[in-house]
């Protein structure tokens, strides 16, 4: 997969944001720069929710939470808000978003949810009918002595209240039961003529007329409905040139791997805040709530990661996937697959001095050094032997081939010879795969084709994406520091202490006490072998 194009439009300080990812071999890093709080962050999450959820249903509520905080107040106006090309499996996709007031008068939404309200009132009547029908049934055994109460309350479970089951329970007068029955069933067929009077209103609308009508209107404009959201006074919808199912697909090549601690804007705004929320869980003290919060959604958003994720959890998942596929193996051939055996020799290469021993149910596992039986845990591994590990089995084992791959602060916890390293690691572990990654690290930066680096900037309230024409002069931390992330890679005060210095060098007074006390504050930040004081000496002899 290849992300060729993405365009934000309108969607908060991310506005007219356009981005063109161009391939080149052996470069499918893409570093996205900006300051904190500059939006890359942000960038990640929404590319990431659009193309992973939008088009899987049980994973929809995710992009509505996004949604909902984008209230529209244009009417009668379809607004785009994001539109990507990308290639797939040799296919280009062309995917844009928009959305609309519910009451846009040029399209009757409305009919929409008019449909869904027949269908919702239909749905109950059906159900409704269906518990009557079980009720007088009951009811007739219960007269006839084919049923004890028990056998009866379990039939009619779905069907009775807590407070009818206590009554039947302490009643054992037969005809004060078969009274207690008699009114829920009255109270049902109450409801069915209820649910009925409204269904002959709703069928007097043509909905389906209207909605013929509206598809129609929606085909010209060469867009297609998706949902309604905000409590159904907007809506989302979508323009494509491939079917659902081939955009169903492309969900499940998308990744987005972040921190523990990054807020998550597709989440609810109340489990964002247990985030903050410093109390422990009390089932699990170990944990707090947003951990356990975030353990769940990782069941809806398989391509979802956390660096934090249980080593031990993502290492038994992916010997426990190799054993499966061996397994399958021997069913379809007669013989048994080798990518266990595969899965452990490159865990083991990858771990270089330490063995992996993994227990005979697959439940457990711990470490040993090389021609030693000693038991190491994963507790014996450094923060960032763990995190490189974690995203080595992740992009190795467990995700798609040929993905999307979001990446956001992937150098934390990195020493600056991993973060240079895992430039190439990355495409290594995953191959055919495209790395969009936030960061602030020069280190990978400067690794990167300059082509492929992006600077979000914020001017006036409006983002704006930066992209290079030309490579910087130099590849040098100081340079790309300066010329590409816009930050000074000397000290303020030390720059400060040097503007100081040079008026008493340039009057030549650098024997006055001041001059001497800034110099001694300087020393605290560098030698008189730094470029600073040789660029003096130089200027000094130069004048001579």
């Amino acid at each position: 997969m290849f992300l060729k194009k993405v365009t934000f439009d309108n969607y908060k300080h991310l506005s007219d944001v356009d981005i063109s990812f161009l391939p080149q071999e052996n470069f499918s890093i893409f570093p996205i720069i900006s300051e904190n709080g500059g939006g890359k962050s942000s960038f990640l999450q929404l590319l990431f929710t659009f193309l992973h959820c939008a088009f899987v249903p049980e994973r929809q509520q995710y992009l509505k939470n996004i949604l909902e905080s984008f209230f529209v107040t244009t009417q009668n106006k379809i607004i785009p808000i994001l539109s990507v090309e990308l290639e797939f499996n040799g296919e280009n996709i062309n995917l844009e978003f928009c959305i609309s007031p519910n009451d846009n008068k040029k399209f009757n939404f409305n009919a929409i949810l008019d449909k869904a309200r027949i269908d919702n009132f239909q749905n109950r009547k059906n159900k409704i009918e269906i518990n009557a029908t079980l009720v007088r049934e009951v009811i007739f055994d219960l007269q006839s002595s084919k049923i004890s109460i028990d056998i009866a309350i379990d039939k009619l479970d779905e069907v009775l209240d807590l407070q009818e089951k206590q009554e039947l329970l302490n009643n054992e007068n037969l005809d004060k039961r078969l009274t207690i029955l008699e009114n829920v069933s009255n109270k049902l067929d109450g409801f069915y003529e209820y649910i009925a009077m409204q269904l002959i209103a709703l069928k007097t609308m043509d909905v389906t007329s209207e909605i013929h009508n509206l598809n129609n209107k929606l085909r010209s404009a060469n867009l297609s409905y998706h949902f309604h959201y905000n409590n159904n006074n907007d809506v989302l919808l979508f323009k494509s040139n491939t079917e659902l199912e081939k955009l169903q697909e492309i969900a499940n090549h998308i990744y987005l791997a972040s921190p523990n601690t990054q807020v998550l804007h597709f989440l609810q705004d109340q489990q964002i805040a247990s985030l903050f929320d410093t109390r422990l869980n009390t089932k699990e003290p170990k944990q707090n709530n947003y951990d356990l919060i975030l353990q769940e959604v990782q069941k809806d958003l398989q391509g979802l990661f956390n660096y934090d994720f249980s080593i031990v959890d993502l290492i038994l998942e992916a010997c426990k996937k190799a054993r499966d596929l061996d397994f399958q193996d021997v069913l379809e051939t007669g013989q048994y697959g080798s990518r266990f055996t595969q899965t452990i020799n490159e865990l083991n290469n990858f771990l270089n001095d330490k063995v992996i021993h993994i227990d005979k149910d697959f439940e457990s596992f711990y470490f040993s050094k090389k021609n030693s039986h000693t038991k190491l845990s994963p507790k014996d591994l450094s923060h960032g032997e763990l995190k490189k590990l974690s995203i080595y089995v992740w992009l190795k084992f467990i995700i798609n081939r040929n993905s999307l791959i979001l990446m956001d602060e992937v150098d934390i916890g990195l020493h600056p010879n991993w973060q240079r390293d895992i430039h190439d690691d990355l495409q290594h572990w995953s191959e055919n795969s495209q790395f969009v990654i936030a960061t602030h690290s020069p280190h990978i930066i400067s690794k990167s084709y300059y082509k492929n680096i992006v600077v979000l900037k914020q001017t006036n309230e409006k983002m704006t994406a930066e992209q290079f024409k030309h490579a910087p002069v130099e590849s040098d931390l100081n340079t790309i520091v300066k010329q590409i992330m816009g930050a000074d890679y000397i000290p303020h005060e030390l720059l400060e202490l040097r503007k100081k210095y040079r008026i008493f060098f340039e009057n030549d007074d650098l024997e006055n006490t001041e001059a001497l006390e800034i110099k001694e504050k300087i020393l605290m930040y560098e030698s008189e072998q730094s470029s600073f004081f040789k660029g003096l000496e130089f200027e000094k002899e130069f004048a001579l």
